[in-house]
Order: C-alpha cells, then structure tokens, then sequence
C-alpha cells in the first residue's frame, strides 16, 4: 500500500510515524498489552469515522511536530491513517489496513498529546467489527 503514495516500504514503517516530505503516515496497533508501559500509547477509535491518537512522549503541541498535525491542511500535508488491532498473526508481523486520509479535530495534553482525527470515510463494517472499542469504553449497551 505505500508503494501507492511512490516511497519505497523499509521495515521502518512497520509502526510509529514516517514523514516522507509533505506526507505524514501513522502505523497504529491498537492493541499495546506487550509493549514496555512507555510505548502504550493510547490509540483507539471514538466512532466510525473519529480516531484518537496519541503522539510520542516527548511531543509538545507547541512542537515543530505538534504545529505540523494541527496546521497540517494549511501546511499542505497530508495524514495518512494505517490500522491493525494485533502486532501479530501467527508469529508474524500483521499486516496494517489503510484507514484514508485523516485531519485534524482537536487536541489536548502536552507530552503526550491527544489528537482526534477525522477520517475522510468511515471505517467499513468488515473493519468496525476488529477496530471498535469494547462496549464498555465507549458507553454502548
């Protein structure tokens, strides 16, 4: 899939965030139980077509970075949102699905912040069904 946007794929963008020029793409794995206490990040979907992310601990709204994401229309950089639920799948790397285009909501905190992203079509329902938060983060009965 990141062939489509012409960078080459290196095991770099296996998660994390990869700028390539005007380009920012995010590689999230919602599911963070075996990663070291720093690294869970917490990432999830608030609906459909909502996501909350969280940056690196060392981010600053007021960042070089953190303007980037909030500016980043203006700037004339796009955002671009890959998903998996699980690291991996029988021992090997699993793969991410390309959720679109995303811009920003809002935020909030500072190291880490807290960005909601729009995403540009809601998360199809073959997707909803591995992505959405269990019941009881959401309040859904």
């Amino acid at each position: 899939m990141v062939e489509r946007f012409g960078h080459d794929y290196s095991r770099s963008w296996e998660q994390g965030v990869v700028r390539r020029g005007n380009e920012f793409f995010f590689f999230v794995t919602l599911e963070k139980e075996h990663l070291r206490e720093e690294h869970r990040y917490k990432d999830r979907f608030l609906s459909r077509d909502v996501f909350e992310w969280q940056s690196q601990d060392r981010t600053r709204r007021d960042s070089g970075t953190g303007e980037k994401f909030r500016n980043h229309a203006d700037l004339g950089i796009s955002i671009q949102l890959f998903v998996r639920k699980h690291s991996k799948v029988g021992g090997k790397g699993a793969p991410f699905f390309y959720c679109g285009p995303v811009r920003f909501i809002d935020w909030e905190g500072d190291q880490p912040i807290t960005v909601r992203w729009k995403l540009s079509e809601p998360v199809p329902d073959s997707l909803w069904t591995i992505f959405q938060p269990p019941d009881s983060e959401t309040g859904a009965s």
